[in-house]
């Protein structure tokens, strides 16, 4: 690893789990040289937009007071400086789960606040890992490395678990910066053996794990190679391994490979090629594929082993079956939906031209009142729209009444229930008011401390006075 390179920690709280219709409301980091020792920290609590509508669960988890994220920076000043954090040269952007969580987070705070979504990924010299993937390889295959907790039975690789057990930070899980130090002591008992960090550090980078896959073994000609993915979505009862059969690259996501897994019924008894599960790679992501060495396999049960052997020779010996479960997988796209809220069109709306690009770099620049006066010079529908809206939630004082009342139409979506709510890019629809208010009056106090029924109660009153608004 490039000595000039730092590792970034971090950890988001936020008001629920949509990328798209949550926000971050606690941001906590701490950058370490390479080898780990600090050299500085970041926690900061962002106050909650006007059209955001907190999810029970979310807030019972980090505990953060309504009264507290009220407070806080608004999102617009606080989200610059984070891009700004992230985006420092030859920084290493890494937190636990970060890549399946966080990193979307960040991606669609930055869209909607009219920043690059994607320049802490690649530019500068920067990159992105994550713990969790290196975590349970250590589980696997390096047991030593850490005292490794059980929950009813089956391993659990929860950072708040890992944290209890091996004694990495104090004071309550879920609060982002008490994530951030378990993180970072996480990261110096994995770095205690060097030849296997080093080795998994190579899986976050394209070219290196691109060179790791083409030296896996072909099981069927031409090109289907075999491996052994790890990777949590696999399970804890399968110790997180699947035996899988490459299916090579998507044909519209071309940042994507397909793998199929063999170990879960046999191929013989699939009635469609649509009966089979296949898994979704991007290179330099989560999901480590690993030769399928003796070494590796370990932790496979006889059982799945001679599933997947049966299942690869059922597939050399009728390989258009396989090929119509590769043109299957590796033509299949996601649904369009129309309607998209602007601020979920991240994924569908494509890169910013040159000319917006230094549009939203003079927005940036600019004082409230001349940021308002810039939204005549953006054309662009949807990004006028969302450039208004920062304004809307952050410096409404600048805006003309039209330009309020249509922020207001937009919010009224959420909190009145004859109204129909936003909808993202999955077609999913933005949780109202009244479907948090029935969360909190059917919720089971009987599995809630004092401190979470405190919380409850007061998102009640926060919810219940902004329908009335």
């Amino acid at each position: 690893m490039n000595k000039n390179k730092t590792f970034l920690f971090y950890d988001l709280e936020t008001t629920g789990r949509s990328a798209t219709f949550d926000q971050i409301v606690q941001f906590a980091a701490i950058r370490t040289d390479s080898e780990l020792n600090e050299l500085e920290r970041h926690n900061i609590i962002i106050k909650i937009n006007p059209d955001v509508i907190p999810e029970a669960g979310a807030m019972i988890t980090h505990r953060l007071p309504i009264a507290e994220i009220q407070e806080g920076m608004c999102e617009y000043e606080a989200i610059l400086v984070i891009h700004k954090i992230l985006n420092t040269p030859n920084t290493i952007n890494i937190g636990y789960n970060s890549l399946n969580f966080d990193d979307e987070f960040l991606r669609f705070s930055f869209y909607r606040n009219l920043l690059p979504s994607y320049t802490h990924q690649f530019a500068n010299g920067c990159q992105r890992m994550d713990l969790m993937p290196m975590t349970i390889m250590y589980f696997l295959f390096k047991p030593e490395a850490l005292i490794w907790p059980k929950v009813d039975g089956l391993p659990s690789l929860k950072l708040e678990h890992l944290s209890e057990y091996n004694k990495l930070a104090e004071g309550q899980a879920h609060n982002a910066l008490v994530d951030v130090i378990a993180c970072v002591e996480l990261a110096k008992k994995l770095k205690a053996f060097p030849e296997m960090w080093d080795y998994l550090i190579g899986y976050f980078d394209k070219n290196v794990e691109n060179a790791r896959l083409s030296k896996l073994p072909v099981a069927i000609e031409p090109a289907f190679r075999q491996a052994l993915l790890t990777n949590m979505s696999c399970g804890k009862k399968n110790l997180f391994q699947w035996p899988v059969l490459g299916l090579g690259p998507h044909n519209s996501y071309h940042n994507q490979t397909l793998w199929l897994r063999l170990d879960n019924e046999d191929f013989t008894q699939l009635k469609s090629p649509e009966d089979a599960w296949a898994f979704t790679k991007k290179a330099a992501e989560t999901g480590f594929l690993l030769p399928p060495k003796e070494r590796f396999l370990t932790h496979l049960s006889e059982e799945r082993s001679e599933l997947a052997k049966h299942n690869i020779e059922f597939l050399h010996d009728n390989p258009k079956f396989l090929r119509q479960i590769q043109e299957h997988f590796c033509n299949f796209t996601y649904p369009e939906h129309k309607g998209v809220d602007v601020d979920s069109g991240l994924y569908i709306n494509g890169f910013p031209t040159r000319a917006e690009d230094q549009l939203c770099t003079q927005f940036h620049q600019s004082s409230p009142e001349e940021k308002h006066k810039l939204l005549q010079a953006i054309k662009n529908k949807n990004l006028h729209t969302r450039a208004l809206r920062v304004l809307a939630r952050n410096f409404p004082n600048v805006l003309s009444n039209e330009e309020k009342l249509l922020f207001d139409l937009h919010r009224r979506r959420l909190f009145k229930d004859d109204l129909t709510s936003p909808i993202n890019h999955k077609g999913q629809h933005n949780r109202q008011a009244k479907d948090v208010l029935y969360d909190i009056e059917n919720f089971d106090k009987t599995t809630i401390d004092n401190q979470q029924a405190a919380i409850l109660e007061e998102l009640h009153c926060f919810l219940a006075n902004s329908k009335a608004c």
